[in-house]
């Protein structure tokens, strides 16, 4: 009705324009009564109406007819980027400094952070730290190893025009700075833009090539296999290193290298307890194998297939009732006598009647070799010593999948499978010693055990005095049984599963929980971190901040507490 109350005004706008002459004052006032009941209809568009006879009027009006412009497109309600605590827009202005938390892509003003200007000079170049008031997440800026992330997609190859992989430098830069990104690039990135007070997509920032969003701390589960390979040089002084770069890669197997381990140093010490640790110590100075591989994940070792070097197999169960062989290797020096030791253990591995596919990591200290084309450099020393390397791996039909330089500009940690298809990424990232570490993405789906439950007794809840009365009447049997000659066997039996049905008749128990648990995180830190939802919720409703940010920097000086031990706030 609209379009045709606009026609019925064309027309006789059109009759105004080439039959002006004819009209009367009359008539000339009822057109201008017209245009005037137009102004007052479209007065929230802000539109200025021209005169009747303007030269203008019939080009707006054909404009209007089209249906391509919108008369009233309203304001905006919110702005792009909004500010995690004043809500105001976090613009391009020089004068506005501000940070992006790298977990939830939410834009904080300096000032609201109380974060001071020498703090945020630093950000590109120390250990400064910040806790987002929406994610609770823990920003490390500088932190090596948020250097790198792993895209899950198999097309970001071809998904991206320009990818460069420049060599990683060893002062991190903070993956957000002072300036947003332009509205056309986060538009792009993130289509469905929710609302402020909803959580956003991770929309993170590219560091050198093309990075996807994938959370920093809380990766989705993966339904592929990640393995890292790491040359540790000694894992007893780079525990802490370790389980930080375990942290954020979140591999399910680690194959390493120069563990420098003997028998008087137990798994439990240095790896963590989510993974079952294999190892291969040489019990002197340096050298040594490990694997880790998650606990949910069906493995064994295989130590039939190792030989006289310094290899380890460990087998893992795929859903296809089919088996992956995964190995970890280390060569001191290059000498024939370990490459053959090598050849031995995949001779081992192809004789067998069912073909396994085979996944084998670790350090081989052969720089020569350009294995693009498979052929070593003429000018090498022991070129033949490395050329044998090429040819035990062409016969156990092993391709190397990884290309990137590991140790200064030398490619020593090598990653080899006999199915290079299901191999989606393999890139190098800072390690913990001088070599760096190579995390490669595998396109297999591994069964997974789920974690068993534990019946446990409440002592504190058992009936004794019925616990007593059984066990009386158990001595009086079991002397009855021993007098008229019963056997050995047969007393154990009566009392092991009279004690056992008595446990269970009288002491209440339950099954463990299967959620992870934390020890940190104890009561004293639950009642702060609620405290601090309840200021929060309260902060946004009166807008005064004060309370909030105290309690909020308060928690975020318990957290990085070893234990987590404080006092409650008064």
């Amino acid at each position: 009705m609209f379009q045709g109350f606009l026609f019925v005004l064309l027309l006789i706008l059109a009759s105004n324009r080439f039959f002006s002459q004819s009209f009367d004052a009359t008539e000339t006032n009822s057109i201008n009564g017209i245009f005037a009941f137009s102004r007052r209809s479209f007065n929230s568009a802000h539109l200025t109406w021209p005169s009747p006879k303007s030269n203008k009027t019939l080009t707006i009006l054909a404009l209007f007819l089209s249906g391509d412009i919108q008369t009233n497109p309203g304001p905006r309600h919110q702005p792009v980027y909004p500010c995690g605590f004043c809500e105001l827009a976090v613009s391009w202005s020089p004068n506005e400094e501000a940070v992006c938390c790298d977990e939830c892509s939410i834009w904080y003003h300096r000032s609201c952070l109380e974060m001071c200007t020498k703090d945020y000079s630093l950000l590109q170049r120390s250990n400064v730290q910040w806790l987002c008031c929406r994610c609770q997440t823990l920003n490390i800026s500088s932190f090596t190893f948020r250097s790198f992330e792993i895209s899950p997609s198999f097309y970001e190859p071809i998904a991206n025009e320009n990818i460069t992989l420049e060599s990683l430098s060893p002062t991190f830069n903070p993956l957000f700075t002072s300036s947003p990104k332009s509205t056309d690039q986060h538009m792009s990135e993130n289509p469905t833009r929710r609302s402020n007070n909803s959580s956003r997509s991770s929309n993170k920032a590219k560091f050198t090539s093309s990075r996807t969003s994938s959370s920093a701390f809380d990766l989705p589960q993966k339904k592929n296999l990640r393995v890292m390979t790491v040359n540790c040089r000694s894992v007893i002084n780079k525990k802490a290193d370790l389980e930080a770069s375990i942290n954020y890669i979140k591999p399910d197997v680690i194959c390493g290298s120069e563990s420098w381990l003997n028998n008087n140093i137990k798994s439990s010490e240095l790896f963590p307890e989510n993974y079952t640790a294999y190892r291969k110590d040489r019990n002197t100075a340096g050298g040594g194998v490990f694997l880790l591989v998650r606990k949910d994940i069906v493995s064994s070792n295989q130590p039939d297939l190792d030989s006289d070097c310094e290899i380890l197999w460990a087998k893992i169960q795929l859903q296809n009732k089919k088996n992956m062989l995964i190995g970890s290797f280390y060569m001191p020096h290059r000498c024939n006598n370990t490459i053959q030791e090598l050849n031995k253990s995949l001779t081992t591995i192809t004789r067998s009647s069912k073909q396994k596919q085979i996944i084998l990591c670790g350090d081989f200290n052969c720089p020569d070799i350009s294995w693009e084309i498979g052929n070593v450099n003429t000018c090498s020393p022991d070129r033949s010593t490395q050329q044998s390397l090429i040819d035990v791996t062409e016969s156990a039909q092993l391709t190397q999948v990884h290309n990137s330089s590991t140790r200064e500009s030398k490619l020593l940690d090598l990653v080899f499978t006999t199915n290079p298809t299901i191999v989606t990424h393999s890139v190098s990232v800072p390690g913990i010693s001088d070599h760096d570490i190579i995390v490669t993405d595998f396109d297999v789906k591994i069964q997974y055990q789920n974690k068993q439950r534990r019946q446990i007794y409440q002592f504190a809840r058992a009936d004794w005095e019925s616990l007593n009365d059984d066990f009386n009447t158990l001595s009086n049997k079991i002397n009855t049984q021993y007098n008229t000659g019963a056997c050995t066997e047969s007393l154990w039996s009566t009392f092991k599963n009279t004690l056992t049905e008595s446990i269970d008749k009288h002491i209440p128990s339950k099954l463990s929980s299967s959620r992870c648990s934390l020890p940190w995180l104890n009561g004293k830190l639950h009642r702060l971190l609620k405290r601090k939802r309840r200021l929060y919720k309260k902060a946004k409703e009166t807008n005064n901040w004060t309370n909030y940010k105290f309690i909020q920097k308060h928690v975020g000086e318990v957290c990085v507490k070893p234990n987590g031990n404080t006092s409650i706030i008064p």
